[in-house]
């Protein structure tokens, strides 16, 4: 996925350049061409460069913090026990393990289905359809196709041909969501959020239950219902597929094993919020331009980057199998490492785009224009190296200085190690 979005961001660079030397060929003015050129590259490439920096700064800020903070909550995080309320606890993070159970059963009454120990409970429907497919062409008008499909939303068709016009009106079933209001973990109940963040699904299979339910109710308009696999079809032509038609699925996430990690409040459980030397980070980090009240357009760009990269700011995890809090712990750093990676890939192929565009405009080498953009883009991979380099390294400086100067004494000791080698090897 990141080499695609990598090389859509190629297309779209190469596609802004032909766009302005067709622009420049058309434009009489040498002179005026080449101001343009200059003003066109240093706007775009300036945009690339400014969200990339800001990327980079705020990604290795979220990982500095957030690793910070695993840390120190696995330190302080607690073992509790499900069966009974500790007071001692309240307040605490807490780590407890168990059995879910709940004593309502969920239904679904219009087709029947009734299911004890069961957190969720979900009714999922789709209807064939037609669908406007859009072909565009380099040297003729664009041309649309309709296809059916099964949507789980209702498509317009307003403004397609007669023959291709869906039927909104035979829509009967509804999408339908159910969460059980009563569950818990030994004598603690969960609450919503940790609820909603269950999602073991199994899918139900219907029987003659389900298929005598949709017949009172949906017979007349679809007098051929059937199963397939997990899908009740409701269908106006029988053994064949006519725009209207429905398919009805359930889907269900039933008690059992679960691990939860939040903070305890008497017979719950709430999100534990982390308060550490970051958490006032507004008032003390005027450089971060949280209070700054220019919002011009670097801040706007700025601002994108960071909303995408928060820091851990709460805990509040279930997990719906056994696990040790180290466990979780260790696959929240693993993950947060894994995010941390893929933004620096994504931020320095953007940084390497900008560098490319902005020399683009400023430097002529006289090369063909397909052979001369991707010369820039090598340039553009030697400038953004120690460009980005320097800003992650700033960035782990200000928010983890400890770690940053392990590691450098580390890869200076490897560097003196491998020059040391390498000598001896040479002379």
């Amino acid at each position: 996925m990141q080499f695609l979005q990598i090389f859509i961001v190629t297309v779209v660079c190469k596609q802004i350049s032909n766009k302005k030397q067709q622009f420049l060929d058309d434009y009489d003015n040498d002179d005026a061409g080449s101001i343009t050129s200059i003003v066109f590259h240093s706007i775009i490439g300036s945009i690339f460069l400014i969200f990339s920096a800001a990327l980079i700064w705020y990604n290795e800020r979220r990982e500095a913090i957030t690793s910070y903070r695993l840390v120190n909550m696995r330190q302080i995080c607690k073992i509790g026990d499900c069966h009974e309320i500790n007071q001692e606890l309240n307040g605490e993070l807490v780590h407890m393990q168990g059995q879910t159970t709940t004593d309502i059963i969920l239904e679904d009454t219009e087709f029947g289905i009734s299911l004890p120990f069961c957190i969720k409970l979900n009714r999922h429907v789709e209807q064939l359809q037609f669908v406007r497919i859009e072909h565009k062409h380099k040297f003729s008008s664009t041309t649309f196709t309709y296809e059916q499909r099964w949507q789980r939303e209702q498509v317009c068709s307003a403004g397609f041909p007669s023959e291709y016009q869906n039927k909104p009106e035979l829509w009967l079933v509804k999408n339908n969501g159910q969460i059980n209001p009563d569950v818990r973990l030994g004598v603690f109940t969960l609450s919503e959020p940790l609820k909603q963040n269950c999602l073991n699904f199994q899918y139900f299979l219907p029987g003659d239950v389900q298929i005598k339910a949709a017949q009172e109710l949906f017979g007349k308009e679809f007098p051929y219902i059937t199963i397939k696999n997990c899908d009740i079809q409701l269908s106006q032509i029988e053994n064949q597929k006519t725009i209207g038609d429905l398919r009805v699925s359930f889907s269900y996430v039933k008690c059992g094993n679960t691990t939860i990690i939040s903070k305890q409040m008497n017979n719950t459980f709430i999100p534990y919020m982390i308060e550490d030397k970051w958490q006032s980070e507004n008032s003390i980090h005027s450089d971060e331009m949280d209070q700054d009240s220019d919002h011009n357009c670097c801040y706007q760009i700025a601002q994108i980057a960071k909303a995408n990269e928060e820091p851990l700011k709460q805990i509040h995890w279930i997990n719906e199998n056994i696990q040790s809090f180290n466990d979780i712990f260790k696959e929240q750093l693993i993950r947060n490492s894994d995010l941390t990676y893929k933004t620096r890939l994504k931020a320095f192929s953007l940084m390497v785009f900008g560098v490319a565009i902005f020399l683009q405009g400023t430097f002529d080498f006289g090369l063909p224009s397909d052979i001369q953009f991707f010369f820039f883009i090598g340039l553009g991979m030697i400038f953004s190296i120690p460009i980005s380099l320097i800003i992650a390294l700033m960035a782990w400086m200000r928010y983890h200085l400890f770690y940053t100067l392990t590691n450098f004494i580390g890869l200076a000791i490897v560097f003196s190690i491998v020059t040391i080698i390498t000598g001896g090897i040479y002379y």
